[in-house]
């Protein structure tokens, strides 16, 4: 893959991602309007949502970008421990570390997405993924790994 390619996969990943959790936000919020529910605990503040539109905004192409996005992602998880915002964050990071062939950050970063939002059905897909590509073909814990794969893709399918 090019890198132009790989730039262009990105981008369109990261729009489908926005997208996305502008979709849920609305479909949450118009679900708790029907059944007459109150909303869900406050979501994230002007502060979080604009420093979280700056890291979005970052193009990751080389790989000192891609180390930046995950400083500003870890800066922001830090920052904000309790935001709703860190599940996505975190996925973004373990994008970028997975752009630049880094398994072991990248599954870092998609297991700290998993723990901080459980219903992060992308990040449980792109860690399933990550171990099922990387796992070594003689591992003693291979049917294991890829157990846990299967494990982790077939709980993001039932959360959609």
């Amino acid at each position: 893959m090019t890198k132009n390619n790989k730039y262009l996969f990105h981008r369109s990943l990261k729009n489908l991602m926005k997208n996305a959790l502008k979709s849920l936000a609305l479909m949450s919020l118009a679900a708790g309007m029907m059944f007459g529910q109150a909303p869900a605990a406050a979501g994230p503040s002007a502060d979080e949502i604009k420093e979280m539109q700056a890291i979005q905004a970052k193009q990751v192409v080389t790989a000192a970008d891609a180390e930046a996005l995950m400083t500003a992602v870890t800066a922001f998880v830090s920052k904000y421990p309790d935001s709703t915002l860190n599940g996505y964050a975190l996925t973004m990071a373990g994008q970028a570390a997975q752009g630049q062939q880094d398994s072991g950050k990248a599954r870092f970063y998609y297991e700290k997405a998993i723990a901080a939002d459980p219903n992060s059905d992308y990040a449980m897909i792109m860690l399933g993924a990550d171990i099922a590509q990387n796992v070594k073909e003689n591992a003693l814990d291979k049917p294991q790994q890829l157990a846990k794969a299967l494990k982790l893709t077939n709980d993001a399918l039932a959360l959609i």
